[in-house]
């Protein structure tokens, strides 16, 4: 009978041991570093988004109810991730849109800016394209924000997050047109060749289906 009660006390010890550990996990800090954008000392980056629904976890990205979770940030370049803490800066750490100036340039707050997660810190540029599972590094903090979501980075153009492939960078800009589902002005990209509808050249038929008639955007691009 001794024996089953030293028994029974050990197996109690063992599963308060468990629950303490479990409460100091689940408790760890969460740190606040801007609008919307925390860190855990674990050196994980946790914002808020809008339509997770089924995005699908991968290396270096959790989803947990409205957030997304990301240990690894995504080298495109050398096809790697690596670990936060390894190549971030978290004293200048941000979401590019918290300065008042990059919120002006976009002139779309009516569609939430913190849709765009763009980030930087005092040495590179972090991209999150739209439901993907992966926090972009592109090295390098020369970025512009040029309109809606275009971004320059490093004599690149990117869309969401998404990059622009045969861009004539020197020539290229964003143009206002209004959408004709909702009447609110959108960032369209323009170049000397093309109009650009999100990282896509836009068609002739995107240009008079989506927005209203702009006469001398189509005689430049759609009628020579």
């Amino acid at each position: 009978m001794t024996h089953i009660i030293k028994m029974n006390k050990t197996v109690l010890y063992l599963l308060l041991l468990v629950l303490l550990i479990s409460c100091k996990a689940q408790n760890k800090e969460i740190k606040l570093l801007s609008n919307n954008l925390y860190k855990d000392d674990k050196g994980n980056i946790i914002f808020r988004i809008r339509d997770l629904e089924g995005l699908k976890e991968e290396k270096g990205m959790t989803v947990k109810n409205d957030s997304l979770n990301f240990s690894h940030v995504y080298d495109s370049k050398t096809n790697t991730y690596i670990k936060n803490n390894e190549v971030i800066d978290w004293e200048t750490f941000d979401n590019i849109f918290n300065d008042p100036k990059n919120v002006e340039k976009t002139k779309e707050k009516q569609n939430g800016i913190t849709f765009y997660c763009y980030f930087s810190d005092k040495n590179n540029t972090y991209l999150y394209p739209f439901l993907s599972t992966r926090l972009l590094l592109i090295k390098g903090n020369d970025y512009e924000v040029l309109g809606g979501a275009y971004l320059k980075v490093n004599n690149e153009i990117y869309w969401k997050a998404k990059k622009l492939k045969s861009v004539d960078i020197e020539t290229f800009k964003t143009v206002q047109l209004v959408n004709t589902a909702d009447y609110h002005e959108l960032s369209i990209g323009s170049d000397k060749d093309h109009l650009y509808g999100g990282n896509e050249i836009m068609s002739y038929k995107e240009f008079k289906d989506r927005y209203r008639t702009d006469e001398e955007l189509e005689r430049k691009y759609f009628k020579k």
